[in-house]
């Protein structure tokens, strides 16, 4: 079992909403999770207005948060400086604030693993570090085949160690 992910917009959206494609998926390998899910006050904005048309969709948003199924864990005012300095830095990248809140977030939880449908995040997380390349790890690639059986691991990228748990579904 996993402890400390931390979720994205996109996989809120399909544990909810039963009519999107990654819904069972999700719901599967969140049987591998320990919650709570950690996330971050912009996930939970971006996950509403995706909910807005999903029958009881906001509803069970909210309560996942009230039963502490997903806890927000980040803190924008005490954070502000350095999710600016990443908005400022990947301007040139379609970034959003959830986005470089998450990594925000993932830099603050060293141990913790996102997870997450948007294979362009590692990308953005791994450009992120603020060690000199020397201080770097390289990336280890992990098969997690075994622990996620219906799902295709692309990968668990672990540098100097944070970890991006990026997985897909098989079609």
């Amino acid at each position: 079992m996993r402890s400390q992910v931390i979720v994205d917009t996109g996989i809120l959206v399909a544990l909810i909403d039963c009519r999107d494609r990654h819904h069972t998926w999700v719901k599967e390998q969140l049987t591998q999770i320990t919650p709570p899910l950690i996330t971050c006050e912009a996930v939970i904005s971006e996950s509403w207005f995706l909910l807005q048309r999903v029958k009881k969709g906001q509803e069970t948003l909210l309560q996942l948060l009230a039963n502490r199924h997903v806890k927000i864990e980040f803190d924008l005012d005490a954070e502000l400086e350095t999710v600016s300095a990443l908005l400022t830095r990947y301007k040139s990248v379609p970034v959003s604030l959830a986005d470089a809140e998450l990594v925000r977030l993932a830099e603050l939880h060293p141990n913790s693993f996102v997870f997450t449908l948007d294979s362009d995040f590692q990308l953005l997380l791994e450009a992120s570090l603020h060690l000199p390349e020397s201080q770097q790890l390289d990336r280890l690639q992990i098969n997690l085949q075994k622990l996620y059986p219906h799902s295709e691991c692309k990968s668990v990228v672990e540098t100097a160690g944070r970890s991006l748990l990026n997985l897909t579904k098989v079609e």
